[in-house]
């Protein structure tokens, strides 16, 4: 098991948390596990209200996970690995969670805070697994 990230487990829920002192969710906690991999992500201001389909902009997760990390087949997931889940059920990303192998991933809830879940029963809710990529010094388009 992932000893980087499960070093959070038991971190108590707080909305737009980013610390593991005073509570996580889980967009802070996987940022703050990319962080620990050296892998420095922007703190992006997700609305969290808009994982309920309005008609405008039905997949604002994936956008930014698209444009920060590299989108792999779920057969490549490893470790630190940040996976995209449709808790809701209505077709869209609305949660994240940091794999940490044996087919676990770390992620928190409102009710519990930071635990492990199995991926499998999440598999057909599972809409995207990205892994974090030091962005390339000599590569000047970025």
């Amino acid at each position: 098991m992932n000893d980087i990230a499960t070093k959070y487990l038991g971190a108590r829920f707080r909305l737009h948390g980013r610390d593991r002192k005073t509570g996580l969710d889980c967009l802070g906690l996987s940022l703050l596990v990319a962080r620990e991999y050296g892998h420095e992500l922007p703190d992006v201001a997700l609305d969290y209200e808009r994982d309920v389909p309005d008609g405008t902009d039905f997949e604002a997760y994936l956008r930014q996970a698209e444009s920060h990390l590299e989108p792999i087949h779920p057969s490549r997931a490893e470790p630190g690995d940040i996976v995209a889940f449709d808790t809701r059920r209505l077709g869209i990303a609305n949660h994240f969670g940091v794999v940490v192998g044996g087919g676990l991933a770390i992620t928190t809830f409102e009710n519990s805070g930071a635990v492990l879940v199995n991926l499998k029963p999440w598999r057909n809710r599972t809409k995207g697994i990205f892994r974090v990529v030091k962005p390339d010094p000599t590569n000047t388009d970025r």
